[in-house]
């Protein structure tokens, strides 16, 4: 709503839907735990992407929420910047950091991790992708729900339900994850009341790199495929529906992520099931905004099928 795209959560209008990651809202919780960490109102840096276009509410949101604590904040929007900045933090002794969302941020994850354990600065992160690299800390809706609901979604939209008549989704389901090996090499003791509160320590930190699907643990086929989600319907009837027209899935991440990875999932499961074509574009820059305007601009037929996207 903050972009305008979508008027309200409960009625879009428009041709714009989707599944919410409420990941900006989570801003204060995040501080929270961190204050919790910390035992105390140690000052806070702040790392945020200035070409994002809600950054600025997010650190609204978040310095409301700082009681008795002081952020300091610094900016990157490229790799660049991203490695200039921990020097900056360290040179200034910062006591922990907080990550605003973006979706920057999340493609350069493993370089985030590591140049906060090689500064040995505390960082809270937004998923659990980032815990799984080596990220401290971090707390974020659960992306497997989420990936669930896109799924249910498709299967509505295709059957011919439009966007306008489904209401934007809210995430039930939170993960709080805490990598205990890489508290142990920050020389941290994380206080018990947090490790209670964990919905999962890492206690091995597994290999940094590029992303690696682990589908037995996350059932990734069962959580990321639309096909799970859509009714049991015959291929002739799709067919009629949408006669040879293919479905574009609009991902605003670079080919080979795990964005990327889950949508030719979902558009591999999709063909396979449907019988008709799955097309994977990705739009990448701007904090996914590109992606999401060629969503809300695609028509809502225009000789295209239908259009969904997929970001973080």
């Amino acid at each position: 709503m903050r972009l305008g795209l979508v008027a309200s959560l409960n009625r879009p209008g428009g041709n714009a839907t989707g599944v919410s990651y409420f990941t900006f809202e989570l801003g204060p919780k995040r501080l929270g735990l961190l204050r919790d960490l910390m035992a105390g109102g140690a000052d806070i840096f702040v790392l945020l992407n200035p070409k994002s276009p809600i950054a600025d509410a997010a650190l609204k949101d978040m310095a409301a929420a700082a009681v008795g604590q002081q952020l300091s904040v610094l900016h990157a929007s490229n790799a660049q910047e991203i490695n200039a900045a921990f020097p900056a933090m360290a040179q200034k002794r910062a006591p922990a950091l907080v990550i605003i969302p973006d979706a920057l941020f999340t493609g350069r994850r493993v370089q985030l991790a590591t140049l906060a354990a090689r500064h040995a600065i505390p960082a809270i992160y937004t998923s659990r992708e980032f815990a799984e690299v080596g990220g401290l800390m971090s707390y974020g809706t659960n992306l497997a729900d989420n990936w669930r609901q896109v799924g249910t979604y498709t299967g509505r939209i295709l059957k011919g339900t439009k966007p306008t008549d489904l209401p934007v989704v809210q995430p039930t389901k939170f993960e709080f994850v805490i990598n205990l090996a890489t508290a142990k090499a920050l020389g941290l003791e994380i206080p018990p009341s947090l490790l209670a509160r964990a919905d999962e320590v890492i206690e091995k930190c597994e290999a940094r790199g590029r992303f690696k699907m682990k589908l037995p643990r996350r059932q990734f086929l069962h959580l990321a495929a639309g096909a799970v989600a859509l009714p049991t319907l015959p291929r002739f009837a799709w067919a009629e529906a949408y006669p040879s027209r293919p479905v574009r899935i609009i991902v605003g991440y670079p080919p080979g992520g795990s964005a990327d990875v889950v949508a030719r999932l979902i558009g591999q499961q999709l063909s396979d099931r449907l019988g008709q074509s799955f097309v994977v574009e990705n739009r990448t820059g701007a904090g996914t905004n590109i992606a999401t305007e060629a969503v809300v601009n695609s028509a809502p037929d225009g000789g295209q099928g239908a259009t969904t996207f997929i970001s973080r």
